[in-house]
């Protein structure tokens, strides 16, 4: 019965420092406390349930951050859906994690981004033929605007007689005006 009393002490102890480990948004330790609750008890529903709600934050703080650190990711359709689905899921947590909801708010926002194309704004000589890889021809232009998704482009110019020059261009997010010149001018 000392056993069972000091077992039980031990974790009402783990339970007050989860209650205080969840208001910091320390998702991982709580993880962790949960799991030291159902090393004393493997029975304690408190943990179990506890376990599988703090995973299921631990998750989707991870994947939210994984598309917000590289938000040209949402460029793509099933990125973009996922991040939707993710969002979804978030909601049901974020009255519980602040951090759950700054970083879905953050997403959200990305996503918003992802969806307004750039306006790319092409400067040429008239005498170079440029061609956006794997886009289309643009052909031989003095000015020329452009809707463009965020992404990575490659820009050709050739002319003949002239040396053919590249520009790569990563147009990001938030990045809604572009200006390039496109001229072929070293001869060969």
């Amino acid at each position: 019965s000392i056993n069972k009393r000091d077992k039980i002490k031990r974790i009402n102890i783990l339970k007050k420092e989860i209650k205080i480990l969840i208001r910091d948004d320390k998702w991982q330790e709580v993880i962790k406390k949960y799991k030291d609750i159902l090393i004393l008890d493997n029975t304690n529903t408190f943990a179990v349930d506890g376990l599988n709600f703090a995973e299921e934050i631990n998750e989707l703080v991870n994947q939210i951050n994984i598309l917000n650190n590289t938000p040209l990711l949402l460029t793509k359709i099933e990125n973009l859906d996922k991040a939707i689905l993710l969002l979804e899921s978030a909601s049901n947590y974020t009255e519980t994690s602040k951090k759950l909801l700054r970083i879905a708010n953050l997403l959200e926002y990305n996503i918003k981004l992802a969806n307004e194309p750039a306006v790319v704004n092409i400067k040429s000589d008239d005498k170079t033929n440029i061609k956006l890889k794997k886009i289309g021809i643009i052909g031989k232009v003095k000015n020329k605007t452009l809707s463009l998704k965020a992404g990575k482009y490659i820009f050709e110019g050739k002319r003949l007689g002239y040396k053919t020059i590249l520009i790569e261009k990563e147009i990001a997010l938030d990045e809604k005006n572009v200006f390039l010149e496109i001229i072929c001018n070293e001869r060969i």
